[in-house]
């Protein structure tokens, strides 16, 4: 054992002898101070929440601490030989488990060293899959994913979720399966819901935040409402509000009968209120909605 230790404080040392004699980038500090519940906490370093793909400040930041770090990486000798040894191990072709959906076959797909899975279609087990979206060819340096997917009951349709650089937001598109053929709308300002699509295959209903006048969109009530395919307006009759929590999420799902949207809240209890119910018309088209007053039950 003592061997093993002194073995392991050797590495450690033999490492840390190459960090840079240079002190890191200074990081600025705002006067920046949020009140909450009367208690007011300074938040010097709020500047870089701000998005670095807008803000050059942020970007200059980012660029200075990678710069530090990767002159410190690039130092240790091993490096070189572990990432060699790493990429030959993840070099091999990957599938996801198939799926079927809409009467067709889906499998996600990694040819080896692909940053993002390409998803594949194929109408029966006898066909050649062809690729339906592959998130590799939306940007160049493949920060782009593919973040969900909803598929209409008839096949014809399916809504996909575009996410960037990891953020939790999605901006959700529409194409049509048969001809890869992408539709012009799309639906903003969602995270952590997927749109569910009317058992007609005519719309969707989903759930998105308002869209913020400054400033993250973290803290307001978020609005339920169907959109149309194809798009008549942007929501069909009457938007169902949920009241406003701190950091709340509501999304839904329709009963497979093509009955009553099934809301779902992912906010504190105390500020669940679901949707009670949503009369459809002789045209399935949403003719009123209202919210229950009591609490969600566990």
């Amino acid at each position: 054992m003592p061997s093993r230790l002194t073995a392991s404080t050797l590495f450690v040392t033999f490492l840390f002898s190459h960090i840079i004699s240079a002190a890191p980038p200074m990081s600025k500090r705002i006067d920046h101070v949020d009140e909450y519940h009367g208690t007011q906490v300074a938040d010097p370093y709020r500047w870089l929440e701000d998005d670095v793909r807008e803000s050059d400040e942020v970007a200059a930041w980012v660029e200075a601490e990678n710069a530090y770090t990767n002159a410190y990486l690039e130092r240790i000798p091993e490096r070189s030989r572990i990432n060699s040894r790493l990429t030959e191990l993840w070099d091999f072709e990957k599938f996801g488990t198939p799926f079927k959906a809409g009467g067709r076959i889906y499998v996600y797909k990694n040819d080896g060293l692909q940053n993002q899975y390409v998803l594949t279609v194929q109408d029966s087990l006898d066909d050649e899959p062809r690729v339906l979206l592959d998130p590799n060819t939306w940007s160049d340096d493949g920060t782009v994913s593919l973040g969900g997917t909803s598929f209409s009951d008839d096949g014809r349709y399916v809504a996909y979720a575009v996410q960037e650089a990891g953020s939790d937001w999605a901006v959700w598109k529409f194409m049509e399966i048969e001809s890869g053929k992408l539709l012009d709308d799309e639906l903003t300002w969602i995270k952590f819901n997927s749109p569910d699509w009317t058992a007609d295959g005519q719309g969707v209903f989903y759930a998105r935040f308002p869209e913020p006048e400054e400033g993250p969109n973290s803290r307001t009530s978020t609005r339920i409402r169907r959109y149309s395919i194809p798009p008549r307006h942007a929501s069909v009759g009457r938007r169902a509000r949920v009241p406003s929590a701190r950091s709340s999420g509501v999304g839904l799902r329709l009963r497979r009968d093509g009955g009553w949207p099934l809301p779902r809240d992912h906010g504190p209890r105390r500020h669940r209120r679901p949707v009670s119910h949503l009369r459809q018309g002789p045209r399935r088209t949403i003719r009123h909605a209202c919210l229950a007053d009591q609490q969600l039950r566990p």
